[in-house]
């Protein structure tokens, strides 16, 4: 036997181990079905083809599938005679289904073109109407649909009604034998159904209705637009225990939200499952209601997609069968050569439930082919050689994305020249028997090198993206095809490529029909991925780095319009608040070597996204859901089950707001501080596409089980392109909204308790003088425009009408962004306005805060801790504010200077309905020199090229004695990581320690430092991050959360300075507290003036202004290091109203003079930016 031979059937027996007395055998299987046989759902699970090898019937009693080798019994098959000869699929799923296999249909009982009794409900409708023995003498008969007569009306009732109620009676023949039950309805706006006089289910009713009760909500019916009815949860063994032999009634009562309501519908079915050979002279249900079909096996496990053994045991006779699924590539199957065969292959074109005929290949595979040029950004042509280590191998290969195949081109030795920007993909062929290789493919950008945003080339069949089977020319289905990807980072290198799924993505807008479509990328699809992508995509989740999947969102609604519209509204909305959303970053994507535009790169706001981000738990108590208007409004669950949330929503509405455990008990049900900030980021941006659409809410262990609502799809709102603009009054439209809606019946509610409308109110204001401030807001939508401000050209001339149209958007796309800002700095005005006329109160007043001395502590109003003072911010008369002076470091509370509404100067909790403009609050504080204490006075984060010393903190003993920090130990944001201190270590009173995350590397570029331990091994990330000093007893001693954007100084990222401590003794959370030291920092030492020229420090960095107060104008005068051609001056007053914003040109060098003789008096803030840099000064006009 040759060795080839040999290595074969080595091979071969890591597949599969031979019981050569079986009847029942795996005869094929596959953990990568992508469309070669579908289950009962309509879903492509993994499947075990069974074969009975002898001629005769055997019972699958007693025989059991699993993936576990320490449990054979992982799932038994139920009691059935498989026919002899035969195959048989069974889906490893986790389905869990144990039916016999079978084939069925439906019949319905209760179907439309049935005559149903009538009646329209009044005040004298008997209570027992739905009850069997119930005579209906005088109702009228009509068929379905009951309504006013639009469409879906066979039957029209009278307008102005809140019910009618319908009966039919059937007969259920003796022996009669059913599998499941079904009931769906078609209904506007809800309705209780009853069986035998028992109710079997409802939607959107509260307790016993009577003939005029109104519904909870609004619902549109959706089968006169084209839909479908919904079918209702139903328990079908109460059902099925209220059928009987002989007569039945099925009866159901619809109802109307209000009186005034302009439309009602009812359309009802009721229907069996039964198998073919069950006889019935029931009606057949609609095929297109529910489809006949086979029923199937489903084990209570999947196979793992990258290989695993599945095991046949037959307990009776106590042999095993063993089968290694290894890596298949999408759509084949490992089997049996023949039926019933020793030999095992892998067939390409797999035969489920049928004879194992096509060609099977040998388990060895061709080796991928070699590149000789990487896939990359170059400047010129280049020229590519394919090559294989295999002797038996023929390499074919494609440019237009294609998958190759045996009769793509094939490669004869000739370097391809690759001119312009495009694409190679190549696979290798087996001249012998062996499995083709997986592709290979390389994109070559040809002076393409302007891209200042990462880089997405995706790579798939024309065929899976247009066409009779493409994902773009058939967007509302939700089909997945195959792609590979390839991820070059923003600075051009590429990170990652690999297989995945893509399908069609997005919602009612022009997510979908745009011709740039939107679409997301399932890198851990199961047939066509591999696996999470590990790697940190998007900045703004600087902690996760696990992705299943991403979502490429084209702009949707404003696209080539303002195109990241969604993005900046979500994202100021969201700012330090506890809204949350889908964060994003921008991203080019190429498909098939061709340009296709500029996306937001987007989390998918999915089971996943709750996994990663809030360390949710998925499982039964985990519930998901989503409402939207291109899925017909209705809630649907992504996860858990929407009775759920009904059943949350009837308790809480039934909650009696003026009791005094109200406000406890909502909260039980909802998480309030989450709910209340989701209502004032709706209404101060002004949002109407809302709350009938764009609704997704969850709970789980994460929020203790309490529902929470997410921001997304905000983009109608506000100017440009918006169906609101900034003088929209949203607290009225709110206020007089569908009063049964029920996602903002929850804040109807609540603001009939006192307390709650206070605190919704107070927080709104609090977020306005806060997060919502404008040069909050208006930075926020500039950062996120200039993110991919650069690239935009390149998407009009793709999309926007070419080259000659291009500079005319660009402008437009400039104007939008400054009409933007200006919405964002007139909303704030406008919502205090409609506040006070909505709530009817009697005005709004400013206050003044003051810390002394400056840094000592904080004066916390309401739910907001300002960091700058004095500090200015608007509240309402009527609506009392709460005010607690708050010590930071070795600071304590020393009074309050005395004014008319503090009652008690020692007390740091001041309680005021002040109602009066100009009044200050001075909370003072007094300092303690601790006896012991040590800080983190010194943060390197992303060292620079010149100085990779990696990441290192600085410790600081500012105390009076010696500190133990033996078995300390620090973390960052990521708790699992965490670095005990080694040895016994202590510091001395003014010494330093630094802890460096690589020690040799510091010592390399520190050696003369000697005061330094290490390594702690993690980073220290960007653009935000945290270290926390925990002592041995797991006590928190220090810790910042720090950022590498606004207010942080932003010149340390990747600069060589380092963050340096202005004062230990006060909050290191403080952005104020912090400052840009020098090149190279000043590990283990304090810090010193920068004393090279070309390093200035931070004194002389800082420009000065003058006078100060002012009158008249005031002079800033620059350092050296600015370029004052290029100086943006931006004055805001203390509300955060921008003044005005321009580029100032110097009068002298370095030199800018400013009129303010027309501002008011009061306190001005000035914001200089000079490319990376960002400094802010204060001044007084008097």
């Amino acid at each position: 036997m040759t060795s080839t031979k040999l290595l074969l059937l080595f091979l071969l027996s890591f597949f599969f181990c031979y019981i050569s007395n079986a009847q029942i055998i795996i005869n094929e299987i596959s953990n990568k079905n992508s469309g070669q046989i579908a289950d009962e759902n309509n879903e492509f699970d993994d499947w075990i083809e069974l074969y009975n090898a002898s001629p005769s019937a055997v019972n699958l009693a007693g025989y059991y599938l699993s993936d576990d080798s320490l449990n054979f019994e992982k799932w038994a098959f139920p009691s059935y005679m498989m026919p002899g000869s035969n195959h048989m699929i069974v889906f490893a799923s986790s389905k869990n289904r144990t039916d016999s296999p079978e084939s069925y249909h439906w019949v319905s009982p209760v179907l439309p073109q049935h005559t149903f009794d009538y009646t329209v409900a009044t005040a004298s409708s008997p209570s027992n109407w739905m009850k069997p023995d119930f005579i209906p003498t005088g109702w009228g008969q009509g068929k379905a649909g009951f309504g006013f007569g639009d469409n879906d009306d066979a039957t029209v009732i009278p307008t102005v009604v809140m019910a009618v109620y319908i009966r039919k009676s059937f007969v259920l023949p003796a022996g009669f034998s059913y599998k499941d039950i079904a009931l769906h309805v078609d209904y506007d706006d809800g309705f209780v159904a009853y069986l035998n006089g028992v109710e079997i289910g409802r939607k959107f009713i509260n307790g016993v209705p009577t003939w005029n009760s109104g519904t909870t909500t609004t619902h549109e019916a959706l089968m006169y637009s084209g839909g479908k009815p919904e079918k209702i949860t139903i328990d079908t063994a109460k059902v099925r225990s209220l059928l009987i032999t002989g007569e039945n009634v099925f009866a159901i009562e619809v109802h109307n939200n209000i009186s005034s309501s302009t439309d009602l519908s009812l359309i009802p079915y009721l229907s069996f499952k039964v198998t073919d050979l069950q006889a019935s002279s029931f009606d057949p249900t609609p095929s297109t209601l529910i489809s006949a079909g086979t029923t199937n096996l489903h084990t209570n496990f999947k196979i793992d997609g990258k290989g695993e053994k599945i095991y046949l045991f037959n307990k009776k006779a106590n042999t095993k069968e063993t089968v290694w699924v290894k890596d298949l590539s999408a759509g084949w199957s490992l089997g049996r050569i023949t039926d019933g065969a020793q030999t095992w292959g892998v067939f390409i074109q797999p035969t489920p439930r049928d004879a194992n005929i096509t060609k099977a290949y040998s388990t060895l595979r061709e080796p991928e082919p070699l590149f000789s040029v990487a896939e990359g950004f170059y400047t010129t042509k280049q020229t590519v050689s394919l090559s294989t280590p295999s002797l038996t191998a023929d390499i074919r290969y494609t440019i237009d994305g294609s998958e190759p195949t045996t009769a793509s081109t094939r490669y004869n030795g000739i370097p391809i020249v690759v001119a312009t920007t495009g694409l190679i993909r190549a696979a290798c062929f087996s001249q012998l028997n062996n499995l083709p290789s997986r592709s290979v493919a390389n994109t070559y950008f040809i002076t393409t090198t302007g891209h200042t945003i990462p880089v997405l080339s995706i790579i798939t069949n024309n065929s899976n993206l247009y066409g009779s089977t493409g994902i773009f020319d058939h967007s509302d289905e939700e089909w997945e095809r195959p792609c590979y990807v390839e991820y070059f980072d923003k600075d051009k290198k590429k990170i990652f490529e690999q297989f995945s799924g893509i399908q069609i993505d997005g919602g009612a807008g022009g997510s979908r029909g745009n011709a740039q479509h939107s679409f997301r990328l399932e890198f851990n699809n199961k047939a066509y991925g591999e696996g999470d992508v590990d790697y940190t995509l998007i900045p703004d989740r600087p902690n996760r780095k696990d992705y299943k999947s991403i979502y490429l969102r084209n702009g949707s609604n404003q696209w080539l319009t303002f195109q990241f519209k969604d993005a900046m509204e979500c994202k100021i909305m969201s700012n330090k608040t506890n809204n949350d959303y889908s964060r994003c970053t921008p991203a080019v994507v190429y498909i098939n070597g061709a340009y296709f535009g500029v996306y937001e790169l987007r989390e998918k706001m999915n089971d996943e996204y709750f996994e990663e981000n809030y360390k949710a738990t998925v499982d039964s108590t985990f519930h998901l859901l989503s409402l939207s208007y291109y899925y017909k409004s209705i809630l649907r669950a992504l996860n858990g089950s929407v009775d759920t949330f009904t059943t949350d929503y009837n308790k809480f509405i039934n909650l009696n707001p003026t009791s005094a455990d109200y406000l406890q008990k909502a909260d039980q049900i909802l998480d309030l501080d989450y709910y209340t900030d989701y209502i004032v980021a709706q209404s101060f941006i002004a949002d109407t596409d809302w709350p009938y659409n764009n609704i997704k809410i969850v709970k789980g262990d994460f929020s203790n089980h309490r529902w929470r609502f997410l921001l997304q799809d905000l983009e109608w709102a506000l100017s440009p392109n918006g169906w609101t603009n900034s003088s929209f009054d949203h607290i009225s439209f709110m206020l007089n909204y569908d009063a049964s809606m029920p996602y903002l019946r929850f804040w109807k509610e609540l603001i009939k308790n006192p307390t709650y409308k206070k605190k919704f109110i107070n927080r709104f204001a609090d977020l306005m003088n806060s997060s919502y401030l404008p040069q909050n807001t208006t930075a926020i939508a500039q950062s996120v425009y200039d993110a991919s401000y650069a690239e935009m050209r390149g998407e009009y001339v793709k999309w926007g009408g070419g080259e000659t149209q291009a500079t005319t958007n660009m402008t437009k796309y400039a104007s939008n962004l400054a009409l933007f800002k200006s919405e964002l700095n007139n909303r704030s005005n406008v919502v205090r306005t409609n506040i006070v006329s909505n709530f009817a109160l009697t005005g709004k007043y400013t206050i003044e805060l003051q810390v002394q001395p400056e840094n000592a502590g904080v004066v916390q109003i309401n739910t907001i801790s300002p960091e700058v003072y004095p500090w200015t911010g608007v509240y309402f008369a009527g609506v009392p504010i709460k005010m607690e002076a708050k010590a930071m470091g070795d600071y304590v509370f020393d009074g309050w200077e005395p004014n008319a509404f503090i009652k008690d100067v020692n007390n740091p909790v001041v309680d005021a309905d002040v109602k009066i403009n100009g009044y200050k609050f001075i909370a003072k504080f007094r300092k303690v020199v601790p006896e012991q204490a040590i800080t983190i006075s010194e943060i390197n984060y992303n060292s620079s090229v010149d100085l990779p010393a990696s990441d290192w903190i600085e410790l600081y003993n500012f105390g009076q004695t010696a500190m133990d920090i033996s078995g300390w130990y620090i973390t960052d944001s990521d708790r699992t990581h965490k670095w005990v201190i080694p040895g016994t270590v202590s510091v001395l009173p003014g010494n330093r320690l630094v802890l460096a995350s690589n020690k040799a590397k510091f010592s390399a570029v520190y050696p003369n430092i000697k005061n330094v331990l290490g390594s702690f091994e993690f980073g220290l990330g960007t653009p935000s991050d945290s270290v926390q000093l925990f002592d041995s007893s797991n006590k928190l001693i220090a810790g910042v959360k720090y950022s590498s954007d606004l207010p942080w100084a932003t010149d340390v990222n990747g600069t060589g300075k380092t963050l340096e401590l202005k004062d230990p003794s006060i909050s290191l959370n403080l952005s104020a507290n912090w400052f840009a030291g020098c090149i190279g920092g000043s590990p283990g030492a304090a810090y010193a003036k920068c004393i090279i020229a070309s390093t200035a420090t931070v004194e002389t960095f800082t420009p000065k202004l003058y006078p100060n107060p002012a009158s008249d104008q005031v002079t800033i005068v620059l350092p050296s290091t600015f370029n004052a051609q290029k100086v943006t001056c931006r004055i805001f007053d203390t509300m955060g109203k921008e003044m005005r914003t321009e580029a100032l040109d110097p009068e002298s060098e370095n030199i800018l003079k400013y009129a303010v003789a027309g501002f008011p008096q009061g306190i001005y803030i000035v914001q200089l930016s000079n490319g990376s840099f960002q400094q802010n000064l204060k001044f007084v006009k008097q």
